[in-house]
């Protein structure tokens, strides 16, 4: 699993819609849902239970939002302080 596709995880979780969440990130519904049901085969195991009129988070998809918020946060802190390191100081400034 990718930090993308973590991403996209969260913003299912918070958004429990398919067509909000995929608008967030600027992606079409479709290709949304397939990312979603592709992280779901490479973690075996469903994430959501999905009806025509709502989306659920399944137990698995639930451990699995506890332990990636904590990645993505740490992942972001991480990624900001190697941008810090990595970007030369303008001169001048």
């Amino acid at each position: 699993m990718d930090i993308q596709q973590m991403k996209n995880f969260l913003i299912l979780c918070e958004t429990l819609n398919f067509r909000k969440a995929a608008e967030q990130i600027n992606i079409v519904q479709t290709g949304f849902e397939q990312a979603i049901q592709l992280l779901e085969r490479e973690v075996g195991a469903l994430l959501f239970n999905r009806s025509n009129r709502s989306v659920v988070l399944t137990e698995a998809g639930g451990i699995l939002s506890k332990g990636n918020e904590e990645d993505i946060a740490g992942s972001a802190k991480s990624h900001d302080q190697n941008r810090a390191v990595c970007i030369p100081a303008r001169p001048g400034k």
